[in-house]
C-alpha cells in the first residue's frame, strides 16, 4: 500500500524552518476568526477526530503547514482508522452533492491519508477541471503527483499555483525543493528565499 505524502511534506517544513507550536494559524483564504474557531473547537473536543480533521485541513493551507504535524498525529492517535472512515463519509457526500468543492477536497485528503494517492489524484483532477482554479488545490495536486513519482507534473502544478497566487508558501517551498533535487541551486535559492521572506512577514504580523 502507498504511504501518504503528508508526513514527508510536513517534515520538509519542520526541517527547513521550525515554527512555533500549534496555535490558530492564519489562512489567507479564510477569515482568522474561522480558523480560531476551528482551533477552539478542537481544543474543546480533544477526543473528537472530526474536529482534528477540520483543523488539519485548515492548517495545511496556512503559511505554516508544519503546524499540521501534531494535529495529524493526534488524529491517528484518536482513531487509526479515521482516514478510511473519512473516505466512506466524503465519498457518499460527493455522490449526493457533487457541487460541494470542500467535500471533494476532503475526500482527496482522506484518500491520501489512507494511502490511496491515485484516488486522491482523481478527485483533485475533478476539482481542477470543474471548479474555479485555486492555488491550494493546485499545490496539493502537485504533492500527490510527486508522491506518484510524477515530478514533472508536480512541478507544473506548483508553477500553476504560483501563477494564480505568487505568494503561496507551500507551492513555493515544494517547487524550491524540486529545483534542489535537480541541482538548480540558483532557482532554488530564489524560490526558497521568497518562502522565508513570506513566513517572516506573516510571523511578524502575528499570523
Amino acid at each position: 500500500m502507498a504511504v501518504s505524502v503528508l508526513p514527508w511534506l510536513l517534515g520538509l517544513f519542520v526541517l527547513g524552518a521550525g515554527g512555533p507550536a500549534l496555535a490558530a494559524p492564519a489562512d489567507p483564504s479564510a477569515p482568522t476568526s474561522e480558523l480560531a474557531s476551528l482551533a477552539g473547537r478542537a481544543a474543546a473536543l480533544p477526543q473528537n477526530a472530526d474536529a482534528q480533521f477540520e483543523l488539519l485541513v485548515a492548517a495545511l493551507a496556512t503559511p505554516f503547514p508544519e503546524r499540521a504535524w501534531p494535529i495529524y498525529r493526534r488524529l491517528l492517535e484518536l482513531d487509526p482508522h479515521y482516514p478510511r472512515r473519512a473516505v466512506e463519509h466524503y465519498g457518499q457526500l460527493v455522490r449526493e452533492t457533487p457541487h460541494e468543492r470542500a467535500a471533494w477536497l476532503r475526500l482527496a485528503l482522506a484518500n491520501d491519508l489512507a494511502g490511496r494517492p491515485r484516488e486522491a489524484k482523481r478527485q483533485l483532477a475533478y476539482l481542477i477541471k470543474y471548479f474555479p482554479p485555486d492555488a491550494d488545490t493546485l499545490a496539493y495536486a502537485g504533492w500527490v503527483a510527486f508522491e506518484l513519482k510524477q515530478s514533472a507534473g508536480a512541478m507544473a502544478l506548483w508553477r500553476r499555483a504560483l501563477a494564480l497566487q505568487p505568494d503561496h508558501v507551500a507551492a513555493q517551498w515544494l517547487l524550491g525543493q524540486a529545483y534542489l533535487r535537480q541541482g538548480q541551486q540558483a532557482r532554488a535559492a530564489q524560490v526558497l528565499g521568497s518562502v522565508e521572506a513570506a513566513r517572516t512577514q506573516q510571523a511578524t504580523l502575528g499570523l
